[in-house]
């Protein structure tokens, strides 16, 4: 289990993103806890990612979070939609399942950044 900064550029915005993985019962409070932690810089990330990979199904399973205390947070349902139709939540806390490759496409171009 780990948990790690990552750094994403979405639609011009650059902000930071946590992205780890944990215990499936904690996912939910370590993600809000995560959407809420500042970076060394102050910042509040964009959004957090809690994924688990399912090596039967071939798949993740992503739990999107993002903080109301945060005025430039992510609409995480709409990321969510696009990810995955099947998708969706409500503006701060959503899930979806994506494939193998489409996790990496999306999250593995992310850029960590040297705190």
């Amino acid at each position: 289990n780990a948990v790690s900064i990552a750094y994403i550029h979405e639609e011009g915005i650059e902000s930071d993103v946590w992205v780890g993985t944990i215990n499936h019962d904690l996912v939910s409070e370590l993600g809000n806890i995560l959407a809420e932690l500042k970076t060394p810089h102050g910042e509040m990330p964009w959004f957090s990612v809690i994924y688990s990979y399912d090596i039967i199904k071939d798949e993740y399973k992503l739990s999107l979070r993002s903080s109301d205390k945060n005025p430039d947070a992510a609409d995480v349902s709409a990321i969510a939609k696009r990810l995955d139709s099947h998708g969706g939540g409500h503006k701060h806390a959503a899930g979806c399942k994506i494939s193998r490759e489409d996790f990496w496409e999306y999250f593995g171009s992310l850029e960590k950044k040297p705190y």
